[in-house]
């Protein structure tokens, strides 16, 4: 009895210490409640974006719970020791990790949503749209949680507005390119001349390739050779951009040369070769197909051949390409005609 009097007596005398026993205790519980319920909602829910629920939720609350505890304890350790001043910090800087982690699970929410949106098989939004107000929707969330924070710290916003006023017009000069680059950006997103993953040509550039991301200030192109190219958002203003992946039809155009001998062939020829390409499926039809003869060459007469196929893909296209060739070379034959190749004669006098 004695003993567990001496206890209480010290507990009594020392209820600091009792509220830090009971916080880590508290601590610990929370943390593995949090766990056990997050587990328990992905195992009984079957919609995908809760699977996720455990990457939106868990370090934000982890941060949450352990910022607050660990400020609580040095609450309790200041008010033991008497330092006011500190408990006036704390309770400011207790208040900015509260907004800090509810902006960090919005954010880690934003990021669920937009996948969601972005592999969802009926689309609600275009990716460019999708990326670009994810965007919007990041920067709103890093803003209003600043303004807040400041707000916390009892820093007064109005002069720093009124200041953003004055100096708008130097800052403006001074980041021109920047600003430039971002209105660039913002064009971008709202003409839609291409998107990620489109397929694109920059004559004056000399450049070819897919774009991999628009961003507020640079887009990045891969090439040909999966090399990054970087371009500020401000050249897509002022240069001419040829984009592949929205085009309705891919031209085959070929010059195919018979010899000279089998001039009288040469009528015969064509015809066969427009019959063949009218039969052709995978040719538009309502584009008329051009096969005349052009010119009388050094070796050949040469033909020339201009269609428009509904083949997109490279592969595709170069496998359609490859079979009206073989049948052309067949029609040819079929005449007992042939393709010339470039010859010398020499006489021996």
């Amino acid at each position: 009895m004695k003993e567990e009097n001496i206890i209480l007596v010290f507990f009594k005398n020392n209820i600091w210490l009792l509220k830090i026993i009971f916080l880590f205790l508290f601590l610990i519980f929370i943390y593995f409640f949090l766990n056990k319920i997050i587990k328990i909602i992905k195992k009984k829910s079957k919609r995908k974006w809760v699977k996720k629920v455990d990457y939106i939720i868990l370090k934000p609350a982890h941060l949450l719970i352990i910022s607050l505890s660990l400020f609580y304890f040095l609450d309790i350790i200041a008010s033991q020791l008497g330092f006011e001043k500190f408990l006036e910090y704390s309770k400011i800087i207790r208040k900015s990790f509260i907004v800090i982690s509810i902006s960090w699970l919005l954010l880690r929410w934003k990021k669920i949503l937009e996948n969601i949106l972005f592999f969802k098989e009926k689309k609600i939004l275009e990716h460019t749209t999708l990326d670009f107000v994810s965007k919007i929707f990041s920067f709103l969330i890093i803003l209003l949680s600043s303004l807040i924070i400041l707000q916390i710290f009892k820093i007064n916003i109005m002069p720093l507005i009124a200041f953003g006023g004055v100096g708008a017009a130097a800052i403006g000069f001074a980041a021109k390119d920047v600003i430039a680059n971002f209105f660039g950006g913002l064009m971008i997103y709202f003409t839609r001349p291409f998107c990620k993953g489109d397929y694109v040509d920059i004559p004056s550039q000399n450049i070819l390739g897919t774009i991999e991301n628009i961003g507020w200030y640079l887009t990045c192109i891969r090439d040909l050779e999966h090399c990054p190219i970087y371009l500020p958002n401000s050249v897509f203003s002022t240069v001419q951009i040829k984009n592949k992946t929205r085009r309705t039809h891919k031209k085959i155009e070929e010059t195919i040369g018979i010899r000279y001998q089998d001039f009288y062939k040469l009528n015969d020829l064509i015809i066969d070769i427009k019959k063949l390409l009218e039969k052709e499926e995978k040719i538009d039809q309502s584009i008329p197909s051009i096969v005349a003869f052009t010119m009388f060459n050094s070796y050949s007469l040469d033909i020339i051949i201009r269609v428009y196929t509904y083949v997109l893909s490279y592969e595709d296209f170069m496998q359609t390409r490859q079979d009206i060739l073989i049948k052309i070379n067949g029609i040819i034959q079929k005449h007992k005609a042939d393709i010339p190749f470039p010859t010398n004669t020499v006489k021996l006098t």
